[in-house]
Order: C-alpha cells, then sequence, then structure tokens
C-alpha cells in the first residue's frame, strides 16, 4: 500500500534517522576503492559514460542494452535482515523520449545491493540475448514506461536468477512528476520478509512510501552498484547524479509506535444499562491507516479514522470488533469481543390474584409474564400513597417481599391485616445474570380499581409519574427532574433497609442535584414529596 505523508512527517522521521551515525557511506571525493566498467560488447567505451569524483558517481549519456555501465565495492561487510540504505539522486535528462520516438528513455539503478560482483541484472552474450545473473539482489530501478511523462522509481529484487515480481508487476512503484528533478531515496530491509521505498521529491515537496515482501531466501548482499540494466534496451540512456550514500546495517527506523488496545466497552446493553451507541478508539498515528470491521454485523462511522462510533447492533450476541492497521510496512490485526444483551422486549409486567374475606387481602400471588435463562426476579409490595394511578409509594420499607418468577403470600405467616379498601404498589425487579443490563423495574398498583402498570428502567432514567433520576446508575451525583405542575416540598433517600439517609425540606426547584458519593453501593429509593402532600417514589442505582 502506498501512502502519501506531508513533507514534514517525512522530515521528521529523516532528521531522526540521519541523527544516527552510518555504518557504512560513501562520498564520492574520487574511485579509489571502487571499480568502474564502461563498456559497449565487452570492449572499452569511447566517451566516458560513468564516473566519479568531487563527491558524486556520474551517468553521462549512459545507456542500457549490450553496454556494462556501473561502479561497484565490496561493502565490507554482508547486510543482515534489517537495514537502511539512503542516497541522493538526481535526474539530468534533457528531455524524454529519444531521437529514433520511443519515449523510453531509462532503466537505471541508482543504488543496488547484490550478493556478487557480478552484472546487477544481467548480461548480454555474444548473440545479444540477455541473461540473467544468477545472484540475490534489491535494488532501485529508475525507469520511465512507454507513455509520456510515465517516469517511477520501483523496487527490484533477485532470488538467485529468478527476477521476482508481483503476478507480472514489478513491485513497490512510485511515480514522479516530469523527466528530470532531485531525489533522497530511503530502501529499508525492515526484516527477513518486509521492506520498504521512500522516495522524497526535493521539488515539489512530497514524499511517498510503498512497502513490498522480500522473500527469505535473498540473502548474502555483499555489494553496492551504481549501475545501467543491460536488460533494457540501448535507447535507454541516463543523464544523472548519484552521492551522499548512508548505510546503516541492522537497524530499522519504526516511527509508528501505539498502544495495540482498542479502548471501548466490553459489554453493552439495548434498551437500558450501559452505552448502546459507544465509541472504540486506538492511539493515532499520522503513518497509520486504518480498517475496522465488526462481526456479526453492526453499523458504525470513522472507517479509515483511529475511532469510530457504533450507531447500531443488530441483536444480542457476541461481536468481534476488529482493527486492521498497516503502519511502516507492518499489518496489525487488533480485536476486542463486546458482549451485547437487548432487553428491549422485556417490561417487567406481571399477572396478579389477590384474594379476601370481604374486609382484608387473605392471599396474594404475582408471576412474571417474561422469564428465561439468566433472570432473576425480586417483588416488593408497598402501601401506596393515593389510589389515582400514579404508583406513588407512602413508606419505602415494603410490606411484602419475595424472589421467583412466581411468589405468594398469605395471610397465615406472609402478612396481616392489610384492606382491601387500601391502596397498594407492586414492585417488579428483573435482574440479568453475567449481564451489562441493569434491572428493569416495573410498578403496578392494586386498588378497588387497578391502573395499568409502569416501566422504569434503571439504566437510563428511572422515570415515574414525571420523575426522572439520571443518570442511573450513578456514582457521584444524580440530578432529579420533576414533571406536571407540583412543586417539591421536601425528599428523602432510604437504603434497602428503610433507613433515611440522606433528605432536605429546602424547596430545591423543579430539577436539582443531589451528592451521592457518601453512598455505599446499592439500590435506593428516592421519595419526593410535593406541596399537596402527595409523594412520588423513584428508585436508583449507586456504583
Amino acid at each position: 500500500m502506498k501512502h502519501l505523508f506531508s513533507t514534514l512527517i517525512f522530515l521528521l522521521t529523516f532528521s531522526l534517522a540521519k541523527s544516527q551515525d552510518c555504518d557504512i557511506e560513501y562520498t564520492y571525493p574520487n574511485a579509489m576503492g571502487w571499480t568502474v566498467i564502461d563498456t559497449d560488447n565487452g570492449n572499452p567505451s569511447a566517451t566516458t559514460r560513468i564516473s566519479l569524483g568531487n563527491g558524486i558517481v556520474n551517468f553521462n549519456r549512459a545507456p542500457d542494452g549490450p553496454s556494462d555501465v556501473r561502479a561497484l565495492r565490496h561493502l565490507g561487510t554482508t547486510l543482515c535482515n534489517s537495514w537502511i540504505a539512503e542516497v541522493d539522486f538526481s535526474s539530468t535528462l534533457a528531455a524524454e523520449g529519444s531521437p529514433v520516438g520511443d519515449n523510453r528513455t531509462v532503466a537505471h539503478f541508482p543504488m543496488i545491493f547484490t550478493a556478487g560482483a557480478a552484472e546487477a541484472s544481467g548480461f548480454r552474450d555474444a548473440q545479444n540475448n540477455f541473461m540473467i545473473t544468477n545472484q540475490d539482489a534489491i535494488g532501485v530501478m529508475y525507469s520511465d514506461g512507454g507513455a509520456t511523462n510515465d517516469f517511477v522509481f520501483r523496487v527490484y529484487m533477485k532470488d538467485g536468477n529468478t527476477v521476482v515480481d508481483d503476478n507480472g508487476q514489478p513491485f513497490c512503484s512510485i511515480p514522479v512528476t516530469g523527466f528530470s528533478g532531485d531525489y533522497h531515496i530511503i530502501l529499508e530491509r525492515i526484516d527477513a520478509v518486509r521492506g520498504r521505498l521512500t522516495v522524497e521529491d526535493i521539488g515539489n515537496g512530497t514524499t511517498q512510501e510503498c512497502c513490498f515482501t522480500i522473500p527469505e531466501t535473498i540473502t548474502g548482499l555483499t555489494h553496492i552498484q551504481h549501475s545501467n540494466n543491460q536488460g533494457g534496451g540501448w535507447i535507454r540512456i541516463l543523464d544523472g547524479d548519484v552521492s551522499n550514500t548512508c548505510i546503516r546495517n541492522c537497524e530499522k527506523i519504526d516511527a509508528c509506535c501505539f498502544n495495540k488496545d482498542i479502548e471501548g466497552p466490553t459489554q453493552i446493553c439495548l434498551d437500558g444499562g450501559l452505552m448502546a451507541a459507544p465509541s472504540y478508539t486506538i492511539q493515532s498515528d499520522p503513518a497509520a491507516s486504518y480498517t475496522w470491521s465488526i462481526s456479526p454485523s453492526a453499523t458504525f462511522n470513522g472507517q479509515g479514522t483511529n475511532s469510530i462510533s457504533v450507531s447500531s447492533w443488530s441483536g444480542s450476541g457476541t461481536y468481534t470488533v476488529q482493527l486492521i492497521v498497516e503502519c511502516n510496512c507492518f499489518t496489525d490485526t487488533i480485536q476486542k469481543v463486546v458482549e451485547v444483551q437487548d432487553i428491549s422486549g422485556i417490561d417487567g409486567n406481571f399477572s396478579q390474584i389477590w384474594g379476601d374475606n370481604g374486609s382484608n387481602y387473605t392471599s396474594i400471588s404475582v408471576t412474571a409474564l417474561q422469564n428465561g435463562p439468566g433472570m432473576t426476579h425480586e417483588w416488593n409490595i408497598y402501601e401506596g400513597t393515593v389510589c389515582d394511578g400514579n404508583h406513588g409509594i407512602a413508606n419505602p420499607t415494603p410490606l411484602l417481599s419475595g424472589t421467583g418468577a412466581s411468589e405468594s403470600w398469605n395471610n397465615s405467616g406472609g402478612f396481616s391485616n392489610l384492606p382491601i379498601s387500601g391502596c397498594y404498589v407492586i414492585e417488579h425487579i428483573i435482574t440479568f445474570t453475567d449481564s451489562p443490563c441493569d434491572p428493569v423495574v416495573y410498578y403496578r398498583q392494586k386498588a378497588s380499581t387497578e391502573s395499568e402498570g409502569r416501566v422504569a428502567r434503571s439504566g437510563s432514567n428511572s422515570r415515574l409519574e414525571g420523575l426522572s433520576i439520571y443518570p442511573n446508575p450513578a456514582e457521584d451525583e444524580i440530578t432529579i427532574t420533576v414533571g406536571g405542575n407540583k412543586e417539591v416540598k421536601a425528599y428523602q433517600v432510604y437504603n434497602s433497609a428503610g433507613k433515611v439517609v440522606n433528605g432536605g425540606d429546602e424547596n430545591p426547584g423543579r430539577t436539582f442535584e443531589l451528592k451521592i458519593n457518601g453512598l455505599s453501593p446499592g439500590i435506593y429509593t428516592l421519595e419526593v414529596i410535593y406541596k399537596d402532600d402527595s409523594k412520588e417514589n423513584g428508585r436508583f442505582t449507586k456504583k
């Protein structure tokens, strides 16, 4: 994959790299230590087409084809499986094309590393047949296609006498504009099988890179060459200079560092509890590209960035949030497993049977209309405020309590003196075992005229008649909002044992905040007392 980066990012990385000493450095003051070859069909050239001195390797009308035009030397060592080589290259071509009308101009190696001193790519035999040399090689070729304005830098590799390509196409190709210019080239072997080519176009200030795969069997690189390519036609002729070669052996640049953990919740509850539309994020790096996926399917926004926001899940189940990060020629696959539970169809409704003797209730039974694996049930019966269907609770201490999908009480041991003229509120709490979902709480009134029930989901806004508690659950503070036209006179907070643990008798307004950071974790009842002495209750959970 090819990335186009800003000059600033490249220069930062480059400056970090150049701040380290070169293990091998060539400044080309003269040809000492170099072997310079300049022949046509094995015979010395009549003109000088390659020369070293004054800080450069100069190609002067240097052709491909049957000519052998190159400067080479032994590195004094063998390159290991991680190295960085940098070189400056200037193309001084005066035009694209040749006098015979072919637009192909060059196919030369500004820099190539070989496992021997033989020709970089191959040679021409007596019949002008091209013969590939049997030596490993990794290098950079500056070449031109058959169309106009199609110059490229591309990676050239040989595994023995086999030219390595990508399904018939050259590996890792970077296009440049025009036929002349100044370039800084970095060729890296990141590890045994990964490589990267980076080209900075000095003229227009852009930097491009591409990654490539290296056969593990390419080893033993001992020579550096600046060379023509005898596999090219004789009409490919280069004018240009090579300078400032720096090689750092057994080193690599890795400017892409990030915490390889996806941040975001691992448990999601739909319709209550933890957020149903979360974000998943990883530390950003300007050199990286990001590809997200969620399986099974979910809808999300932010593809191509370091953070996504999930807008909808397809239902209950185990999801895998996956991120593929491509950075500095490395590909990392990171995953996060998310459990999603959908309780949108569960409201806590129930059936009830009340038996009486004409004046008092003698038996009560309740049965949940919804039950399933992982669901537990809690029942509380409270004294109601008024029999108006508002499900107000007069006393937060329950008259009766029980558990199970079905529960029953009778006056032989469960209760006594529950007059049928009274008002009662049945609270049904469904808790989900090993689930991200908070309990579903359902209130229903029992009176001479039975009202419809009302559900309050503790995971969002715990809401009774106009009473809202948010957030719920909460850790430090809750916000209470009352509806209708009633004015608040006082409020009290009860723990599960019915003890008052907080309260106030001032007029707090229609919306007020209540600090709960001093409470122990658990479920609490908030009782709001209005100026008309009516009461309303809601539950909240302290985390």
